[in-house]
């Protein structure tokens, strides 16, 4: 993170918060909808998330408010970095949106930029580039910005798997080996 500010979930209390370092404390909270919210941040942009209720709000840290929401797939990835939003669906479809304003999605409406099928995994780079990995197919589809054509290529994919962005190239974190039974 390259900011000062730090937002924190506490899904009990079904806030978001902005965590003060210098008193410990929180200065400015929004409200969830349920325990399982998590927040998605670059620079001064926030997100509060509540992936198994499928909706995704932009925080507006000026006025401590929500807004901006949208509605995602229930159990979607979602992935952020400059000015790009993410989301992959359980069934594999990959939405690259502009989050530089207002968030504006409607899955009905708005084309997916790639279907990638079940289990597939996202990263999204700090500069917004997406990384959605195929594991059936072991294709990776990397899309530079929202409204880029997509670039597909070979990834080796072993069986259960991880997918992360190290500046902007994908990678993928050892797997531990299985504990013996």
């Amino acid at each position: 993170l390259d900011t000062r500010d730090v937002w924190v979930t506490n899904g009990e209390k079904l806030l978001g918060g902005r965590l003060n370092h210098q008193i410990d404390e929180l200065d400015a909270a929004v409200t969830g909808a349920s325990s399982d919210l998590d927040v998605l941040q670059d620079g001064s942009s926030y997100f509060l998330t509540d992936l198994p209720h499928g909706t995704v709000d932009k925080i507006d840290p000026a006025f401590v408010s929500l807004g901006g929401r949208i509605q995602v797939p229930q159990n979607s990835q979602v992935g952020y970095g400059d000015n790009t939003l993410s989301v992959l669906s359980p069934d594999g479809s990959l939405w690259v949106l502009d989050a530089s304003g207002r968030l504006d999605f409607d899955r009905s409406k708005t084309k997916p930029v790639a279907k990638l099928g079940q289990g597939a995994k996202l990263a999204v780079a700090k500069s917004g580039m997406t990384f959605a990995v195929a594991p059936k197919s072991k294709r990776l589809v990397t899309v530079e910005r929202p409204g880029a054509t997509p670039q597909t290529r070979d990834f080796p994919v072993p069986g259960a798997f991880q997918v992360s962005a190290v500046g902007d190239q994908p990678d993928r974190p050892p797997q531990q080996a299985e504990p013996p039974l």
